[in-house]
């Protein structure tokens, strides 16, 4: 587990605080090198986690990665503790996380705008579809005319 722990220190760290085994079985197979399945390469899907990207549609850097972490930890350890009370289900459609981060950013239709107005001054590398656009702009029509 250690190379696992140096490629993903922010989830090892995390586990380890909060005294969850960091041995599951996806981490062992990461480790051989067996970490694929159906047509995906998941060593490629858990070495691109690891990358900060901010774009119109997805901000994604430390703070969001801990965020998600803690509330993923957060979610287990209530589990854990009701499924010892009651024979109980995880009810992941009432499972939400909450980004503050977010809270700093004027969005609209789940776009960034800052993201997507610096996009559209450089090389649009990130354009919209046609059905995105009328979307955004209805929002933002509504919020400049309150």
């Amino acid at each position: 587990t250690t190379n696992v722990m140096k490629c993903f220190p922010f989830d090892f760290n995390a586990k380890l605080q909060a005294h969850v085994p960091p041995n599951l079985v996806r981490w062992q197979n990461y480790k051989n090198g067996a970490f694929t399945g159906r047509g995906v390469d998941f060593n490629e899907v858990m070495m691109s986690v690891d990358k900060a990207a901010e774009r119109p549609k997805l901000i994604w850097n430390t703070r969001t990665k801990n965020t998600l972490l803690d509330s993923l930890l957060l979610e287990i350890k209530e589990f854990d503790e009701q499924k010892r009370l009651l024979d109980s289900k995880w009810e992941w459609d009432g499972f939400e996380v909450l980004y503050p981060t977010f809270l700093k950013e004027y969005s609209a239709e789940d776009i960034f705008i800052r993201l997507l107005l610096s996009d559209l001054e450089g090389k649009n590398q990130y354009p919209l579809h046609k059905s995105e656009v009328n979307g955004v702009m209805n929002k933002l029509f509504i919020k400049a005319s309150c």
